[in-house]
């Protein structure tokens, strides 16, 4: 993806086209008073731009980042972190794009925090690509709030993506 900038007496916009055919296919606008806006140019059949298009389940967004509930959640409260913008790896992430969610990740998880004591930590990944396990075509960040005692040893956390690499003491 590559995107342009298009400064205009009124607008800033930020128009991304698709490698392959050159179609625009997102645009990101900020007007006058600050708004942020996304624009779907195409269709990309994809389910999470759709719930962004239609402000579906979002919990919080800043008008570059959203932020749901997973629909298949680990534990209470676990939420993706998404681009508006509909983009399939991390590595394409604008510097913008990835401070945003970085931004998103503490907001999100103190407000997780205040609603329920109960969180004393938190997994945060990726799976960025098939063989890293990723399944929607749409980066997104996983944030995960742990509890003590929510598995009988957390120890390796993250590393149990490859089962018999958990446990490394």
């Amino acid at each position: 993806m590559r995107y342009d900038e298009d400064l205009t007496a009124d607008v800033d916009a930020m128009v991304w086209e698709d490698d392959l055919t050159g179609d625009v296919t997102t645009m990101i606008i900020e007007d006058l008073t600050g708004d942020i806006n996304v624009r779907r140019i195409k269709d990309t059949g994809c389910f999470i731009c759709d719930r962004i298009d239609n402000k579906k389940g979002i919990i919080e967004s800043d008008g570059i980042i959203s932020v749901i509930l997973d629909v298949y959640p680990v534990t209470k409260f676990h939420a993706l972190i998404i681009p508006n913008r509909h983009i399939k790896s991390y590595f394409d992430l604008t510097k913008e794009e990835k401070f945003g969610i970085i931004d998103m990740i503490d907001k999100v998880a103190g407000k997780m925090k205040e609603k329920d004591g109960t969180i004393t930590g938190f997994n945060i990944g990726w799976n960025d690509g098939k063989s890293a396990g990723q399944t929607v075509p749409h980066t997104h960040c996983h944030l995960i709030p742990r509890r003590d005692g929510d598995i009988k040893d957390p120890a390796g956390g993250i590393r149990g993506a490859i089962p018999s690499k958990r446990i490394y003491r």
